[in-house]
């Protein structure tokens, strides 16, 4: 009965897509065609027809804009593609995941989310284990855009993931989709059983070559839902939803060669993140520990990919493996422990809050902060910052070396990680901070800069610092080395620290 229905959906599609191609001809082809037609009420999604019959068709999700059509949704339980279990990609997620949190109450699907614009899911999404945010834009190729420092094409995704096919593929991307899917079937590979993706008006050429090209590739439309939002302030109706399966009449499994590999093979980035703290610090340690443990290690996929270094006084190391050790060991990183020498009274006490320069820590603290970038840039290419106290307020959802590495960057602060409450909030209070800490490097006879911005480039680390500053930078000093003062999150290029 499966078979008949499949073959009677087929002849019906067919014969609707031969009406389309005669009926286009007879207008002189696509650039004949009005696409919106008002004297006659044609639109250009009206060419686009659902003609393919989904016996347990359901729409999933709110009513309105976010929800969306599926075909087979409890049949998807039991997903062959992917060791019975369903796999989900969503693209555009923004403050609403009801219609993936439907997904994965109906179908047990694990979910990806992927949005560049928002700093995590809504919290009912995001306490939901089975799905899994990512910090990302979608594009056709990997790299970075004008707008977006993160951009990953999906089969390169579903590779650095693990992921040869895709159950559902949901799109909503606000008229990036027509570059993606031009990659995707210039490239012969489209691993997707449904898609359910939005359209936003480009020109008529863009619409046909997309349905003619996943058409080729055995998808049907099997559903369409105009988007009222615009057609409700005035305007006309610019974005359609649609959704296709790929036909049960197609060849399953499919070949190998319409798959994701689900292996990403890239030079690897020699990178670590490190920090510098002792023993009376644990509580604050720990926290910001377990927040590297699941907002960048475990939600990107980032198992044994680089160490994390803890630089701490010899009679404190013990201690801290006691608390460390467990975490590190479920999140899949491996600790490293150096010795350092700072003295007593030149820890920093943050919690001081009497004045901003007060509890700043004195000089053989950041001799040690010093001593540790230097050192590990004869290591590593990549080297990561974080204050122990530097809890992650949301997850890092990228790989921050590998970003910074794209992009052509050399040092950055980024958003994502908080200070702890006793730290100084105001901009007056940094300055004053930093100010000091100039004040300390020259009576060492140490070069300093203020910190800098990211999107910097390298040469920046030999311009003079900002007003303010107590210590003077030639422009042509090589010694030159950038600092933040406290800096709770700070990514840079290890031959930033080099001699």
């Amino acid at each position: 009965l499966a078979l008949a229905t499949a073959q009677a959906s087929e002849a019906i599609y067919q014969r609707m897509r031969e009406r389309r191609v005669k009926t286009l001809n007879k207008a002189g082809g696509i650039s004949g065609i009005d696409p919106f037609d008002q004297t006659h009420g044609v639109y250009i999604w009206d060419w686009f027809t659902p003609d393919w019959n989904c016996p347990d068709r359901e729409r999933i999700g709110p009513v309105g804009d976010g929800g969306k059509w599926t075909c087979g949704m409890d049949a998807l339980r039991h997903s062959p593609a992917n060791g019975d279990r369903c796999l989900m990609y969503s693209f555009g997620v923004r403050d609403d995941s009801r219609f993936e949190l439907e997904v994965i109450n109906r179908a047990g699907c694990e979910v990806h989310a992927f949005d560049p614009t928002v700093g995590n899911l809504p919290p009912d999404a995001a306490a939901e284990p089975r799905i899994h945010y990512h910090k990302q834009a979608i594009g056709p190729k990997s790299g970075h855009s004008d707008v977006f420092l993160v951009v990953e094409s999906i089969l390169d995704t579903m590779d650095r993931l693990g992921h040869k096919w895709i159950d559902i593929l949901k799109i909503d991307v606000e008229a990036s989709e027509w570059s993606v899917f031009e990659a995707l079937v210039n490239a012969g590979r489209l691993p997707f059983s449904q898609i359910l993706i939005e359209l936003h008006y480009a020109d008529p050429a863009a619409a046909f070559a997309f349905f003619d090209g996943l058409e080729r590739n055995e998808f049907r439309i099997f559903a369409r839902e105009t988007n009222h939002q615009p057609c409700v302030a005035g305007r006309l109706p610019v974005a359609v939803e649609f959704s296709l399966i790929r036909s049960p009449l197609a060849q399953w499994p499919p070949p190998m060669s319409l798959m994701a590999a689900g292996e990403k093979v890239s030079k690897p980035i020699s990178g670590a993140v490190w920090l510098l703290t002792n023993a009376r610090r644990l509580p604050q340690l720990t926290r910001t520990m377990q927040g590297l443990a699941s907002g960048f290690f475990l939600d990107y996929n980032l198992r044994g990919r680089y160490p994390v270094v803890i630089y701490a006084p010899k009679a404190d190391v013990r201690a801290i493996k006691d608390r460390c050790h467990a975490i590190a060991a479920e999140a899949g990183f491996e600790i490293k422990y150096v010795d350092v020498e700072v003295a007593e009274g030149d820890w920093p006490s943050w919690e001081d809050k009497e004045g901003c320069t007060e509890g700043a820590g004195g000089p053989s603290y950041w001799a040690a902060e010093f001593h540790a970038r230097t050192s590990l840039a004869s290591e590593y290419e990549w080297l990561l910052h974080m204050g122990d106290d530097a809890h992650l307020a949301k997850p890092i959802a990228y790989d921050v070396f590998a970003m910074m590495a794209e992009v052509g960057k050399s040092y950055g602060v980024l958003a994502g990680a908080r200070p702890s409450d006793f730290f100084y909030p105001s901009n007056e209070c940094f300055r004053q901070l930093s100010d000091a800490a100039g004040r300390q490097a020259a009576e060492h006879g140490a070069k300093w800069t203020r910190g800098f911005a990211i999107g910097t480039d390298p040469a920046a680390a030999k311009k003079p610092p900002s007003t303010g500053s107590s210590s003077k930078t030639s422009q042509k000093d090589p010694q030159a080395l950038p600092l933040l003062l406290n800096d709770q999150f700070e990514v840079s290029r290890a031959s930033l620290w080099r001699k």
